[in-house]
């Protein structure tokens, strides 16, 4: 439930075009790491990259040659998204989207 939350906070700021604060380490036991879906990462650091480069939803859009409503779909994380318009949306931002495998802890 704690990732669900997690991603419900994110999709809200997304939605309100918030900035996204810094992840944070809390030290004890009773505290474990929180992540996201490997596809949720992918939306929310392609919002990271578009608002730090003060990219709008219609420039991308234009630069995909897509219409806007479907750029929308790229930063939903209600909406299901093929990683290769991911790939296509980092693409024309110069950045490549890249998967690494990790040992479950």
């Amino acid at each position: 439930m704690a990732r669900d939350a997690l991603a419900m906070a994110l999709a809200y700021r997304i939605e309100h075009n918030e900035a996204i604060p810094s992840a944070s380490m809390v030290d004890g036991s009773g505290y474990r790491w929180i992540g996201l879906s490997a596809i949720h990462d992918a939306k929310l650091s392609l919002y990271q990259h578009c608002r730090g480069a003060n990219l709008r939803k219609v420039d991308l859009a234009r630069m995909l040659g897509i219409p806007p409503p479907n750029v929308d779909r790229l930063f939903r994380f209600d909406r299901a998204t093929r990683m290769d318009q991911l790939e296509a949306a980092f693409s024309v931002l110069g950045k490549r989207l890249v998967v690494t495998v990790e040992d479950a802890a």
